[in-house]
């Protein structure tokens, strides 16, 4: 979050039984994990949360190239295959913590057109109402609900997807 350009807003890390389950019994998995609850670690190359990754930024260039100027933040910090009941999830601590620091400092940078924050999921549970463009670089754009990719045919969305391209590309 301390260096990224653009930083994307979503409901929760996505879960597959099989494979994140193996992950977690491994060194590297433990050691990949508190990496990334420490600081800035890019996604592995391997599981699906890269293959995840790069299937979301592919729109704003190469994932490999701009990978480093992005950030993923959940509102859940717990994975799931889907978030079954919002009540509870708002309700947990961690959660709290995200969504009122996102509130009181994401936010307020993106206004200031500081950084770029675009909420992919999720809008209501980050106080944002979606289709709605903010002011500054703040956007909660119509997105595929399920998938929380960019709806496509929407000339507001070519304006953002052009905007973030510009944002990555600069050295600022």
């Amino acid at each position: 979050m301390k260096t990224a350009k653009v930083v994307l807003l979503f409901a929760a890390p996505g879960f597959n039984s099989e494979s994140d389950l193996k992950d977690a019994k491994t060194k590297d998995g433990k050691d990949y994990y508190m990496r990334r609850w420490k600081g800035p670690e890019p996604f592995r190359d391997n599981g699906s949360g890269g293959k995840w990754f790069r299937s979301i930024v592919k729109s704003f260039g190469d994932p490999k190239e701009i990978e480093q100027k992005f950030a993923v933040l959940n509102v859940g910090a717990y994975h799931s295959p889907r978030v079954k009941d919002w009540r509870a999830l708002m309700s947990l601590p961690s959660s709290r913590v995200s969504v009122n620091w996102t509130q009181s400092v994401l936010f307020p940078r993106a206004e200031s057109a500081e950084i770029v924050v675009i909420c992919m999921r999720a809008a209501s549970a980050w106080g944002l109402e979606r289709g709605r463009e903010y002011g500054g670089t703040l956007f909660a754009p119509v997105v595929n609900v399920q998938r929380g990719y960019l709806a496509g045919n929407s000339a507001a969305n070519d304006g953002l997807v052009e905007l973030v391209r510009e944002r990555v590309a600069s050295r600022r």
